[in-house]
């Protein structure tokens, strides 16, 4: 399965944002332009670490991560500072059941390596 994520950022710039940086793709999307239900890959390099789906925005789930003891949220607090340049691929999505459906299809062929 082949799906060209809407647009891309760093994780430092999500959780530090200040919800103006330009994306880093062809898409010029503002952070505050970014829709409420994504679903969102999590990248070290090439290395897909996690796929997971928000219906509460992007920054606040991985806030979210970053205050719990996800695996995800551990990974990123324990390669501070060089996590900040781990890239995030969003997937807008319309509605929670394609959302669910777009996660599922994505960790299955990605393999993250910190999804249960």
């Amino acid at each position: 399965m082949k799906i060209a994520p809407d647009c891309t950022y760093s994780i430092g710039q999500l959780v530090i944002s200040n919800r103006s940086y330009p994306a880093r793709m062809k898409h010029k999307h503002l952070i505050s332009e970014i829709p409420d239900i994504v679903v969102y890959v999590v990248k070290c390099h090439e290395k897909v670490l996690y796929v997971g789906m928000t219906g509460i925005g992007v920054i606040n789930r991985l806030r979210n991560h970053l205050g719990s003891n996800s695996p995800l949220g551990k990974a990123i607090k324990e390669n501070k500072p060089f996590s900040d340049d781990w890239m995030v691929d969003l997937y807008g999505m319309r509605d929670r059941a394609s959302a669910y459906n777009i996660e599922s299809q994505l960790a299955h062929s990605l393999s993250p390596a910190l999804n249960r």
